[in-house]
């Protein structure tokens, strides 16, 4: 499976950590009630530097966003989001 493909699978939430304005995207996915929750075992953000247990939602949160929504409002949000979390959302071809 491409890095495409698997980023159509893939549903992303923005948190900020606790105590900063950083932003960090995290791979969530819905259960079968409708709840967002994280996806990786380690409860880690994509660059594996914020514990979901540090985070928190602020104004520019999203949950369960795919990857094409959650480009775009990464972008609208700018520099406050960390940029190897950012990364992920786009293929390597």
């Amino acid at each position: 499976m491409s890095k495409d493909d698997e980023l159509k699978k893939q549903l992303f939430s923005l948190l900020k950590k606790k105590d900063t304005q950083e932003l960090h995207l995290f791979i969530t996915r819905r259960t079968s009630d409708g709840s967002c929750v994280i996806a990786s075992d380690d409860k880690k953000s994509i660059c594996k530097k914020l514990e979901f247990k540090d985070s928190v939602t602020d104004s520019n949160s999203f949950h369960c966003e795919n990857a094409d929504s959650a480009r775009k409002k990464c972008a609208d949000i700018g520099s406050r989001v960390c940029g190897p979390c950012v990364s992920h959302l786009y293929a390597n071809y």
